[in-house]
C-alpha cells in the first residue's frame, strides 16, 4: 500500500517552486530561454548572444521591461500563465519560426502573465 501526501503538503511544496519575488521571475525566465537557446545551438559565434551569460542579460532586460515593477510584483503573476509563456519560448527558441514567436509574444504579454 502507498502512503499518500496530504492535499495541504502537495500545494505548500508547489508553492515552494515558484519565484519569490518579480526579480526571480525575470530571471527565471531569462534563464529558461538561454538554456534552451544553448541546447538549440543559438548561443555562441555567429549566433545572437556570445554566450550564457550575454544572453541572460539581454532576456533579463526584455523581461523587466515587459513585466514592470509598478504593475507586476509576484503576488500578480499568474503561475499557469508564466508557465505557459516560458514554454512558448522555449518552444521559439529551438524552431525560430513567425507563428512559434507570434504564440510566445501572446502567452508572455504583461496582462496574462501579470493579471488583468
Amino acid at each position: 500500500m502507498h502512503a499518500r501526501a496530504p492535499a495541504s503538503l502537495v500545494l505548500l511544496l508547489l508553492a515552494a517552486c515558484a519565484p519569490a519575488s518579480r526579480e526571480a521571475y525575470v530571471a527565471d525566465a531569462a534563464l529558461g530561454v538561454c538554456d534552451a537557446l544553448d541546447a538549440c545551438g543559438r548561443i555562441g559565434e555567429d549566433q545572437p548572444h556570445d554566450d550564457l551569460d550575454d544572453c541572460t542579460h539581454d532576456w533579463e532586460d526584455l523581461f523587466d521591461v515587459a513585466w514592470p515593477a509598478s504593475a507586476c510584483q509576484a503576488e500578480d503573476i499568474d503561475r499557469a500563465d508564466y508557465d505557459e509563456c516560458l514554454s512558448d519560448a522555449r518552444t521559439w527558441a529551438c524552431e525560430n519560426d513567425l507563428a512559434n514567436f507570434a504564440d510566445a509574444v501572446e502567452a508572455c504579454r504583461p496582462a496574462r502573465v501579470c493579471g488583468d
